[in-house]
Formats: C-alpha cells, sequence, structure tokens
C-alpha cells in the first residue's frame, strides 16, 4: 500500500530502484551461469560453496534451459548432500528450488535424484515443499506413464516406495501444471517481475549472499512512501529479526501492537512485543508487554481454559529465566508467572518445563519441586480448527 496521492511517477521510480537492487543481486549468478555453461570443469566452484550455488539457481530460474538440466543435477546433488549433512530443518528454500527447477525438465530418469532430494527435504518438521500431495506432484513431472516405465523397469530399493506414491487414474496421467507442484505460499516464477514489488524475497536473498547493504537498502526503498498498516509493520518485524536488528524489530512490533484490532489479535500483538523486546534484550519493555497481553487475554470467559493462557504463562517464566538474577525484576516477573499459572485450569507441559527453568535459574527450589510434582496434563482442547497467526517467525496458535 502506497501512500495517498502516490502517482505513475513515484510508483515507476519504486519499480526501478526495486528493479536496480535486483540487477545487483542477480548480476553475480548470470555471470557465473554464463561461464559454466561453457565450462563444465567450472562445475566443480559451486560444490563446496553454498552461496553460488543459491546465484546460479536463482539466474536459472529467470532463464531456464533445457541445456541445463545437467548442470541442474549437479547443484541438486550438493543442495541434497547440504541438508542431509546438516539436518537443516525443512532444508533451505535453495533446496526446493533446485527440485522444482530440474523438474521443469521433465525427464522420467531425473525421478529417482527427486525422489532422493524430496525425501530429504519433507522428512522434518517444517518441509519447505509444504504438503505431501507436492511430494507426489514432482515425481509424476515427466507424465505419469512415463514415470511409471522407468520406475517398473528398475530394481532399485527405492521402487515400491515410488510405485506407491504415483497414482494411476486419468487426473494425474496428464502432465501437471508447474503451479501444482508447489505447497501454498510458494512460487518460482520464471520472471522476475512478480517480486519486484515485495521486500522480503530480495531481501532474503541478499542475507544469503550476506550482502547486507543491500538487503538494507532495498529495505528502505521498498519503505519509502509507504502508510504502515498491518501487513507493512509485519514485513518489518521479520526482516528487522533477519538483519539482527533486534531493537528495530521491537520498536516495529510496538508500533504494530498500537494499531486498532480485534480483540484475541491484541493478546497476540503483544506477545509478539514482549519477544522482540526479550531478544532486544529489554527486560522491563518486555515484562510491559506481557501485561498488557494479559489484560487483553483476561477480557475472553475461557481464558483459563485456552491456548492463549498457557501461551503466556510459558513466555513469562521464559522471560523470567533470562533475567539476570541479581535484578529485582527477574523475581517480579517470576512470581507473576507462578501467580497466572496458578489461575489456568490445567499446566501443559511446555509451562511445566519452563515453570523449573525459571525456578532453578532464581534459585527457588521450592517451586522447582512444586511444578516438577505436578505431571503435565492434556487440558481441554480448543473448538473448531486453529489458525495461525501471520507474521510471527514462531508458529503461535489461536482458536478462530
Amino acid at each position: 500500500m502506497l501512500a495517498p496521492g502516490t502517482g505513475p511517477a513515484e510508483v515507476a521510480e519504486s519499480r526501478t530502484v526495486a528493479t536496480r537492487g535486483w540487477e545487483a543481486l542477480l548480476a553475480p549468478g548470470c555471470e557465473a551461469l554464463e561461464r559454466m555453461r561453457s565450462d563444465e570443469a567450472a562445475w566443480a566452484d559451486a560444490e563446496h560453496q553454498p552461496t553460488l550455488r543459491a546465484r546460479l539457481l536463482w539466474a536459472i530460474q529467470y532463464d531456464w534451459r533445457s541445456e541445463d538440466l545437467p548442470l541442474l543435477r549437479h547443484l541438486l546433488q550438493w543442495e541434497t548432500q547440504d541438508a542431509r549433512r546438516a539436518w537443516k530443518v525443512g532444508g533451505s528454500p535453495e533446496h526446493g528450488r533446485a527440485i522444482h527447477l530440474l523438474a521443469l525438465g521433465r525427464k522420467a530418469e531425473d525421478v529417482w535424484q527427486l525422489f532422493e532430494a524430496l525425501t530429504v527435504l519433507t522428512a522434518w518438521p517444517v518441509p519447505h515443499v509444504a504438503t505431501w500431495t507436492g511430494f507426489d506432484h514432482y515425481l509424476a513431472a515427466a507424465g505419469t506413464d512415463a514415470v511409471l516405465a522407468e520406475v517398473r523397469g528398475s530394481d532399485r530399493p527405492e521402487r515400491d516406495e515410488i510405485l506407491r506414491r504415483i497414482r494411476t487414474d486419468d487426473y494425474w496421467r496428464n502432465e501437471l501444471e508447474p503451479s501444482l507442484w508447489v505447497g501454498p505460499g510458494i512460487t518460482y516464477p520464471a520472471d522476475p517481475e512478480p517480486e519486484l514489488g515485495e521486500p522480503q524475497e530480495g531481501i532474503r536473498r541478499a542475507l544469503v549472499v550476506g550482502d547486507i547493504p543491500l538487503a538494507r537498502m532495498m529495505l528502505d526503498e521498498w519503505m519509502t512512501g509507504r502508510v504502515e498498516d498491518t501487513y507493512t509493520l509485519h514485513v518489518l518485524i521479520d526482516v528487522y529479526t533477519d538483519l539482527g536488528d533486534q531493537r528495530a524489530a521491537a520498536d516495529a512490533a510496538w508500533r504494530r501492537a498500537a494499531l486498532p484490532d480485534p480483540g484475541t489479535q491484541v493478546f497476540w500483538a503483544y506477545c509478539e512485543v514482549a519477544k522482540r523486546e526479550h531478544a532486544a534484550g529489554d527486560g522491563e519493555a518486555a515484562w510491559r508487554a506481557l501485561q498488557v497481553a494479559r489484560a487483553a487475554l483476561e477480557k475472553s470467559p475461557d481464558w483459563r481454559e485456552s491456548t492463549p493462557g498457557q501461551v503466556l504463562a510459558a513466555e513469562t517464566f521464559v522471560l523470567a529465566a533470562a533475567l539476570n538474577p541479581a535484578d529485582p525484576l527477574a523475581r517480579v516477573v517470576l512470581t507473576g508467572a507462578d501467580v497466572l499459572a496458578r489461575q489456568l485450569s490445567y499446566i501443559g507441559s511446555s509451562v511445566r518445563t519452563e515453570a523449573m527453568r525459571g525456578a532453578d535459574k532464581l534459585g527457588d527450589e521450592r517451586m522447582r519441586q512444586r511444578y516438577e510434582m505436578r505431571a503435565p496434563e492434556q487440558g481441554r482442547r480448543p473448538v473448531g480448527k486453529a489458525r495461525p497467526i501471520v507474521g510471527t517467525r514462531r508458529r503461535w496458535w489461536r482458536r478462530p
């Protein structure tokens, strides 16, 4: 959302600035890609350089050619090896990008490498390829009949698992559109134009290659003339956190919390503020934010039985443990967390764990024993389907 009164000239200038940022970001990868297209021996340069692999994948995304498939197989092999060795949660976005770009070749013989890469990528709690349906789509990218012929004629150990995943109904026999392969919210456009207007992807890529000045430039230019609405402030909180500027992230969280919002959102907004102030090292501000969050929570008649009550108690114990034991505020926060926990209808495992840690840190053996002796309870489950609060770094859940 641009500021009211922004005309075509301002919009064009904003787009030009964004284009300049993307050009600076993509130019090294384009140069490296041209070199590797003409000299296969240069591929070895990317084997132990994740940054160079990322730049190459970005360049291939916007200039995809079938003759690059051997290079893509090489890049995906190393992305998969790095993900397996590093135990990356969900792999990396570039791992998912490499899978997608190789699948665009629609070669049945690539099913084996795609299966290996997808198995690593989806073996984690938060896979970048967001659904197992997407997993199946990638395996069938070359067309169901071609893939089945390739797999059935092999005696490789993964043969049976791939056959189990490939469906044979009419829908799957058609060559699927690439837009169906990826999980929700994930796109790999062949044209960078759709990505120019949003800062997060460009800034994330600048951080991947370690170009902090470019990331800040892209953020500053994106913010020029914008109204600080809920979406913009969510973006700022996330981007400042990625940049390591916890103070700026906390300030943006306070401005987000001050916006008019429904009651339940006020609670989550101030929980976000508390997390950011905690990360920025301001315990007093974090404690104030948690108190505001509690006041908002207590307006709900069933807050004692709710998940937000558990979240607030756990976060308050976390803050108490993080403070200096010599600081009087630490005891105040620990006592406040204990009082809140006693009011809840049940004590969940996260509250119990954080309470014991906080009591340990402040030397309150009696409190620690009390929580240690109390087995975690399941409590009453929230009614209805839970949904995540958009814009938080952590996956907070709330009732609809």
